[in-house]
């Protein structure tokens, strides 16, 4: 996948590749001996929409992990401070060294969190592989979520830098930013979707944990939206009210210089107070 700047064409990192086939392979290996563990002890497999669910998600996740790879390559090939290499920024966003790390506390958060929940208090060896299970279905998702973490640090960056100027119509840098970000809005809702239907089908008792643990799935999700957008918002309205007041003050000047009057008898017009906001925005000139 490549971008419309020549040579810019880049790819998912080797460490997402690598970290992603081996918690893919984990999980579906770890899976296949807790549905068998299950069967074994209670002659039915009652968690198999779960096991499906997480497994999926992981799919899922490592595949998105190289589609989005190109999006960003675009995004980045656009921007002034990786266009020189896109490459780059894309390995430091889905291939950065830390979120390693990250997803394996994830990943033991999530273990852990099902041992408090304890679905299986008499046969110690289902929770114990179900507990392997998730941790292992889990290490890509919290790769991911830290991938998310480093792209909203790039928007924070370099979103300010761009031309905001109503006028200007194209923009590409803040439509590749549009693309990618909805791309991750709508993946990252359907993992919800998935890990929380897996939650619903397993038949947990919705108790403090399984709470919780819906509670911070959602707002992910809504995260995933508001962190990048709303404050582009407020620099696309800061940025029409400077082109608006522009506009008028030249309106005003031709009427004056039309009739004759004064151009300003009431002294030189003040800037907007809504150019003076703070935030990830620089004022608007």
């Amino acid at each position: 996948m490549a971008s419309d700047t020549p040579g810019t064409a880049t790819h998912a990192p080797r460490l997402w590749r690598i970290w992603g086939q081996f918690s893919l392979a984990a999980t579906i290996l770890i899976g296949a001996v807790y549905a068998l563990t299950e069967w074994s002890q209670t002659g039915t497999i009652g968690d198999i929409a779960q096991i499906a669910l997480v497994t999926l998600n992981a799919f899922v996740t490592l595949r998105f992990g190289h589609h989005i790879a190109g999006s960003l390559g675009h995004m980045f090939a656009l921007l002034p401070d990786t266009r020189s290499d896109p490459q780059a920024a894309v390995d430091r966003v889905l291939g950065h060294p830390a979120s390693v790390p990250f997803g394996l506390a994830f990943a033991t958060l999530i273990a852990f969190g099902v041992m408090g929940i304890a679905p299986w208090p008499f046969k110690i060896a289902i929770q114990v592989w179900l507990s392997l299970f998730l941790f292992s279905g889990n290490l890509l998702i919290g790769a991911a979520i830290f991938a998310i973490f480093q792209f909203w640090i790039y928007c924070h960056s370099q979103l300010p830098k761009l031309d905001f100027r109503i006028l200007n119509l194209t923009r590409p840098p803040l439509l590749a930013f549009l693309v990618v970000n909805g791309q991750v809005v709508m993946v990252t809702a359907a993992l919800a979707c998935f890990a929380i239907l897996a939650v619903v089908l397993s038949g947990y008792e919705i108790d403090t944990i399984t709470m919780v643990f819906s509670i911070c799935t959602l707002l992910l999700v809504i995260a995933t939206y508001a962190v990048p957008v709303v404050p582009l918002s407020y620099r696309l309205q800061a940025a029409k009210a400077a082109e608006l007041n522009r506009i008028e003050q030249l309106i005003e000047a031709h009427i004056r210089r039309m009739t004759g009057r004064d151009m300003y008898p009431d002294g030189p017009p003040r800037t907007p107070s809504c150019q003076r906001w703070t935030s990830w925005s620089r004022p608007v000139t």
